[in-house]
């Protein structure tokens, strides 16, 4: 293991160590929430970036407050549509020095509808190129559109504190009723056997030739009147032990962004790619999510399972391209909030 944070006696931090460290704070990439704002259209052949901050694969990179970069953006033709991209475009060459750009990609000029170019999908630390999409910009003729926003806006830290919680409301509700139901049953059957006691009770003291049995009669409900009051009384415990539960909720227990390839073919070929690793204790959920995805690859579908701490996760696609397809996921584990904390309900 290597330290980071420690006195070595010769300098050993390094870029990646601080990538590391913003991937395992923030996760996703995008723009970092207070210091963006929105670029602007100049005129039909300039696209201008205001002062921002991103993080694209744990790299940070920002344009300065009170600067600007102008961004050249080739003339429209009547008729015509088409859409280019905006990139931030992370390079290192053969002395290992690295630089974030932005890059306009050109997309194709149609008449009907156009589609976005494609940009280099790769991995920070494994390939010399990298492109993070920021927005795309439209132009219809020679119209320049406002540029559309690709990358999220990451919350900050007191933000992300908040979105612990990932029960639905509706499925809290649905929980509690279930169990509010069952409270109800077992104090109507009380409430009947309470009843019943009384009835006997009654024909014991008017029929006193029968006192005997009526006796026994009243003695056996209220014997049940009791098991009902104890049914009762445990699930009003099981109604305060599922509210703990809502109220617990569940929570994201890691992040992480994980690679697949896919088989190349001339025509589409449907491969599946699987995948091990560890979760944290607890985790008993795995969300997959599309971040990256290569020209001439489609996702189909995943799936995974979980066996003690170790996730099986498998990602389908369908590939046409003459080379080997990739598919680059956001896999979010997710646990009980009270697993994590060793908390007892």
């Amino acid at each position: 293991m290597k330290i980071i944070t420690g006195k070595t006696g010769k300098p050993h931090v390094t870029s990646a160590d601080d990538r590391a460290l913003n991937m395992a704070a923030w996760g996703n990439d995008g723009f970092l929430s207070g210091r963006y704002s929105e670029p602007q259209v100049v005129d039909a052949n300039t696209m201008r970036i205001m002062p921002c901050d991103i993080l694209f694969q744990g790299c940070h990179a920002r344009i300065l407050p009170g600067e600007y970069e102008d961004m050249a953006i080739e003339s429209g033709a009547a008729g015509y549509n088409r859409i280019d991209r905006i990139v931030a475009r992370y390079t290192i060459d053969d002395d290992g020095l690295e630089a974030m750009t932005l890059v306009v990609i050109k997309g194709d000029a149609v008449a009907d509808s156009p589609t976005k170019p494609n940009y280099v999908v790769g991995t920070i630390g494994m390939d010399r190129i990298a492109d993070m999409p920021l927005w795309t910009v439209p132009i219809t003729g020679f119209t320049v559109g406002d540029p559309v926003a690709e990358a999220p806006i990451l919350p900050c830290f007191e933000d992300k504190a908040g979105l612990r919680d990932v029960y639905t409301a509706s499925e809290v509700d649905e929980r509690i009723q279930v169990v509010e139901n069952d409270v109800q049953s077992a104090f109507n059957v009380a409430s009947r056997a309470m009843n019943e006691a009384s009835d006997a009770n009654n024909i014991a003291k008017n029929a006193l030739s029968d006192a005997g049995a009526a006796n026994d009669r009243a003695e056996d409900a209220y014997s049940t009147a009791t098991s009902a009051s104890k049914k009762a009384d445990a699930n009003e415990a099981e109604l305060v032990k599922v509210t703990k539960i809502a109220c617990a909720g569940r929570v994201i227990s890691k992040a992480f962004s994980q690679k697949f390839t896919f088989t190349e073919g001339s025509l589409p070929i449907e491969s599946t790619d699987t995948q091990t690793f560890t979760v944290p204790a607890g985790t008993n959920a795995v969300i997959g999510v599309v971040k990256s995805i290569s020209s001439g690859c489609t996702f189909k579908a995943y799936d995974y399972t979980i066996k003690d701490g170790t996730c099986t996760f498998s990602v389908t696609a369908s590939n046409e391209a003459p080379t080997k397809g990739s598919i680059v996921m956001v896999l979010i584990c997710i646990a009980p909030a009270l697993a994590m904390t060793g908390g007892v309900v």
